[in-house]
């Protein structure tokens, strides 16, 4: 099946929505599923540590949703309706959309999420209580409150130039395999560049490419939003293929569950949308990365001020007597 249609999805009610079945690992027995996330307690980024979905235990079946987009559909373009939606004094929709191939060479791109995720440090790890790993790479602010380079983890510290150059390099490349990509897709990814090129701190040499990349490694998160300023824009890739179907990119106040396999691209509204991604059960010769890009609300707004600065101080020049 191939589809390009575009769908308005509704905001689902409390009670029509698709619950998580796993608690730190631990079956949730309650019927349903109707586990009381409030109860439990919301952190940070309105996520709950440790309440995942996971194929391999009962009351989860992505199948079963109201929007299941299985590994056969092509293309898919939805609205996704605001809480409160009716159409006249509430028009809010986040645009939602999915492509794939058949048979397109992703080693470029498998390789680059392996070797960021081979020689970069975690993150994402304490307060989630999710499996599989998360890895930030590209530019962030560091902890002096600075735009700067993800810090080089100590294995990276060791290795010769010629070979952290190689992996920049293939951050660049993807890069521009994201712009072809989404260029066409109308989901903003040329918005965002613009964005990032006019935002930037005018003192230092803006990325050419995106400037912020997290690479996911066999992940399964808890439901949450992104504190990012920008659309997200992801591609999954795996060594093989998953049979299992245990691997889902999940929207449940819309009940959207998207089947994750080789070559999946997605751009969505990660700051509006709350989503998570399902527990994958691979072989031991296998693994599923995804490679996202952002422009997160914290850079975004570093550079806001850093901008401010400099227009200040080109306003205020100081005398000196």
């Amino acid at each position: 099946m191939t589809t390009t249609s575009l769908i308005l999805v509704p905001f689902l009610d409390e009670d029509e929505r698709p619950r998580a079945n796993s608690l730190h690992g631990s079956p949730i027995v309650e019927t349903n599923c109707m586990t009381n996330e409030k109860r439990i307690g919301y952190g940070k980024l309105k996520k709950v540590e440790g309440l995942l979905f996971d194929t391999s235990l009962p009351n989860f079946n992505p199948l079963t949703w109201k929007y299941p987009i299985t590994k056969d559909i092509s293309c898919m373009n939805l609205e996704l309706c605001s809480e409160g939606f009716n159409g006249i004094d509430n028009c809010v929709t986040y645009s939602l959309h999915i492509h794939r191939h058949v048979n397109h060479d992703t080693s470029m791109l498998l390789k680059t999420c392996q070797s960021i995720a081979n020689n970069y440090s975690g993150v994402r790890c304490k307060g989630w209580g999710g499996v599989g790993g998360m890895y930030s790479a590209g530019y962030n602010v560091g902890y002096k409150g600075r735009i700067a380079p993800v810090a080089m983890s100590p294995k990276m510290k060791k290795m010769a130039k010629p070979d952290v150059h190689a992996i920049n390099n293939s951050m660049f490349m993807a890069g521009k395999k994201f712009k072809n990509e989404f260029i066409g897709a109308n989901v903003g990814f040329k918005e965002m560049m613009q964005m990032q090129s006019e935002m930037w701190p005018k003192n230092r040499q803006c990325p050419k490419g995106p400037a912020c990349w997290i690479v996911s490694k066999d992940l399964g998160n808890p439901q949450h939003d992104d504190n990012d300023y920008s659309r997200s824009y992801a591609g999954w890739f795996t060594e093989q293929d998953i049979e299992n179907r245990s691997a889902w990119f999940l929207f449940p106040k819309w009940g959207i569950a998207i089947e994750l396999w080789n070559n999946t691209w997605i751009s969505w509204d990660g700051a509006h949308c709350s989503h998570c991604s399902s527990v994958p059960h691979l072989t031991s010769e296998n693994h599923i990365y995804s490679l996202f890009t952002a422009i997160t609300k914290k850079v975004y707004l570093t550079a806001k001020r850093v901008n401010q600065c400099e227009e200040i101080l080109k306003s205020s020049p100081i005398e000196f007597s």
